[in-house]
């Protein structure tokens, strides 16, 4: 059982820096045997599903696979360069235009703090794009 927890203590750290890793870039952790591999591989998911509820967004660029190389087992993961709040528009004369969604937490932290900072709706509509009436509705509505 502590053995196991020990495992678990070295996923996690491993995990950390993958979270720290830049577009294309891999780590590589040495696997024992193929059996090994697999078993590590299912560890790293479920400690990814677990840190998916806090951030979904990060946790779906990381990539994480098995494979053999130069005689070794190895457990690869990957930060993905492509980010699912990432787009791009093609204009009528065939331009891509790049769309970047924001994360939606993100976005509500920041109308929340130009409120705590004592900024008006005119000076919030300046800094966030696209305010939508609902957010107008919930964060400036009118006291009757």
């Amino acid at each position: 059982m502590k053995g196991e927890i020990f495992i678990v203590d070295i996923i996690e750290s491993w995990f950390e820096q993958a979270k720290k890793l830049d577009s294309g870039e891999s780590l590589f952790l040495e696997c024992h045997s193929k059996t090994d591999a697999r078993s590590m591989l299912r560890k790293f998911k479920h400690i990814r599903g677990e840190y998916e509820k806090i951030n979904p967004i990060l946790t779906s660029t990381i990539e994480l696979h098995t494979t053999f190389k130069d005689k070794k087992f190895w457990l690869v993961i990957t930060k993905l360069s492509a980010s699912p709040l990432v787009g791009f528009k093609k204009d009528i004369n065939g331009n891509l235009i790049k769309i970047t969604l924001e994360n939606d937490i993100d976005r509500e932290r920041r109308i929340k703090l130009m409120i705590v900072d004592g900024m008006n709706l005119e000076e919030i509509k300046q800094n966030v794009h696209d305010l939508t009436n609902e957010e107008i509705e919930l964060y400036f509505k009118k006291e009757d």
